[in-house]
């Protein structure tokens, strides 16, 4: 790690002790030069080490941001704070653990997904990549999985269950860090209007909704939902299966911090 870089971020974790001094610190830290070469870090690493740092300092900023953006604009919105309070969003997924119900067999899942790929020039390669992926397959049979719903997910479950009414009408569900592939999904797939939000397309195999299928009004729409969230993967995996097999690159990037919202700008 270059000298200036280590000497900066060893100064933001001398002040992880005083809170909003770290945050603060972590939220203009993006206008130093440090914050340059941390970025070139980012494109260059071939780990995840530099992109972690970055997503966890734009963390910290986020909240700093936040706090700050809170309090400027408190007068504009003081009828709708004065009696604000925070509170837990209940979701109703049992959290019990369970094993995936998946078939071993990975010549089979990908005549599932991929019908015709034994016709493409991609053919060998692909089947060296399920050999490959064996070793995964088995751990996920094997390892006890959590199913739990992610945050964005449930707030959009709790608007549009209870038809909330939006200050500016504004459809956006905010979160620090970019949507995962299937909450991109499903939210650009519900009926709500949210607005779609950054996504890195990382796959979580133990991401659900909030509340099982059998379970209130919203059953028919989530079950059409995830039947297009289905159709769409599929779509997608053959896309990817056509025009080649580069791995992609996992990034923990976020977004905390250095973008700004329709109010704060």
């Amino acid at each position: 790690m270059g000298e200036p870089l280590a000497t900066d971020l060893k100064k933001l974790v001398m002040l992880r002790d005083v809170h909003h001094e770290f945050c603060a610190a972590s939220y203009n830290f993006r206008h130093s030069s440090s914050f340059a070469l941390l970025n070139q870090r980012v494109q260059r690493s071939n780990d995840d080490v530099f992109p972690r740092i970055h997503h966890f300092v734009g963390r910290l900023g986020y909240w700093h941001k936040t706090g700050t953006s809170l309090v400027q604009n408190a007068r504009s919105f003081a009828p709708v704070l004065s009696n604000a309070r925070v509170e837990l969003i209940p979701w109703l997924v049992p959290e019990h653990q369970r094993r995936l119900a998946m078939d071993d067999r990975l010549e089979r899942l990908a005549l599932r997904v991929f019908p015709n790929y034994r016709e493409t020039s991609l053919c060998d390669e692909l089947v060296s990549r399920m050999s490959q992926a064996q070793s995964l397959l088995t751990w996920f049979r094997t390892t006890k999985l959590v199913p739990r719903p992610h945050a964005e997910v449930v707030a959009l479950h709790f608007l549009a269950s209870r038809n909330m009414e939006l200050i500016n009408d504004d459809r956006y569900i905010r979160c620090s860090k970019p949507a995962c592939f299937c909450c991109s999904l499903y939210m650009r797939l519900h009926t709500a209007g949210v607005q779609p939000r950054p996504t890195h397309g990382n796959v979580w195999v133990q991401w659900c909704l909030p509340q099982p299928l059998a379970m209130g009004k919203s059953h028919k729409m989530d079950l059409e939902i995830l039947k297009h969230m289905t159709d769409e993967s599929r779509s997608i995996t053959q896309a990817a299966l056509t025009n080649g097999l580069a791995p992609p690159r996992r990034h923990f990037e976020s977004i905390t911090g250095f973008t700004t919202t329709g109010i704060a700008s």
